[in-house]
């Protein structure tokens, strides 16, 4: 999950979009300790909370949250 966050991180909004897909399909396969440390990167990115991907990066935290 770490890898797809990294990209979902550096690409832009559709790029984002796809990669929540990703994350959300894959959830089952991924120990809590993987979820709260991409939760992590998410927060820590400057990237991550800028105009056009806050809503986006918010969601995921909520789905990575679960």
């Amino acid at each position: 999950v770490q890898d797809i966050v990294r990209v979902f991180l550096k690409g832009d909004y559709t790029t984002a979009i796809e990669c929540m897909t990703l994350i959300e399909e894959s959830l089952r396969y991924n120990t809590r300790e993987d979820k709260d440390e991409a939760i992590r990167t998410v927060e820590k990115s400057s990237e991550a909370f800028r105009h056009e991907k806050n809503a986006l990066s918010q969601e995921l935290i909520s789905i990575l949250a679960r």
